[in-house]
């Protein structure tokens, strides 16, 4: 993941109905992410999460390689 990229929250996939989505603004530093990645995320809600963890994240191009059907699904849903 980079900046710019468009990303779900993964904690609401399962919930196409309210699929949270934004745009990674950039990489953190939080020093308790040994192995993972931390990013500064602007959603589409206007509010920016701070210390976003990446197993939290979806890229957008992951979601439409995986599953075509499931990504018009969530194309189609309110964005919150």
């Amino acid at each position: 993941m980079k900046r710019g990229d468009l990303v779900f929250s993964s904690r609401y996939l399962e919930h196409v109905a309210y699929a949270k989505w934004g745009i990674i603004l950039e990489k953190v530093h939080d020093p308790l992410a040994t192995s993972n990645k931390v990013f500064k995320v602007w959603w589409g809600d206007g509010t920016i999460g701070n210390n976003v963890w990446d197993y939290d994240l979806t890229l957008l191009r992951e979601l439409q390689s995986r599953d075509k059907r499931g990504s018009e699904r969530l194309m189609r849903a309110p964005l919150l």
